[in-house]
């Protein structure tokens, strides 16, 4: 069953007082940087807890296309709002399989580095809905450890391939 998530905009993350934000850097170019981001075979790679993900709507994918993502714990569908490759990726949820979410957008930022290195800047923004608000000082933990955990193994993703 799917429960309908309000469609957010880009300046969500900036409005929310609920938010996580990851600065940090990973050794590849930043269009190698946006592949592993919304390559769903990439993101299973790196993002922890990822079941499946895959496209929904049909190829060429960009602003309005729609993915799914299973996670142990929830399932969600994204629709993109920003693709702009080797630069920025935004997407809001407009559909999760829990009932926990009321908003939320992903925003990522890839700036180039010195040796062909990026800093990725990543903003995950949400609102929680009202029922599922007493459950956030357990849930928010555990999400801030599933984001810090994709944070070091996309990095770790970049150290392996400079060394093939």
């Amino acid at each position: 069953m799917w429960f309908k998530v309000r469609a957010s905009d880009v300046a969500f993350p900036e409005a929310s007082k609920k938010h996580f934000t990851y600065d940090f850097r990973v050794e590849m170019a930043p269009a190698d940087a946006f592949a592993a981001v919304t390559s769903p075979t990439e993101m299973g790679r790196w993002m922890p807890d990822i079941r499946s993900c895959k496209w929904v709507t049909d190829e060429p994918h960009g602003v309005g296309s729609v993915r799914e993502v299973r996670l142990t714990t929830i399932a969600v569908h994204e629709k993109i709002l920003v693709w702009e490759p080797g630069e920025r990726f935004v997407f809001t949820v407009v559909r999760a399989s829990v009932p926990i979410l009321k908003r939320m957008v992903e925003d990522f930022r890839f700036d180039a580095l010195p040796g062909s290195a990026t800093r990725v800047r990543w903003t995950i923004a949400y609102q929680p809905r009202t029922l599922a608000m007493p459950l956030e000082p357990l849930l928010a933990p555990r999400f801030a450890r599933m984001f810090e955990t994709g944070c070091r193994r996309l990095a770790q993703l970049g150290v392996e391939r400079t060394r093939t």
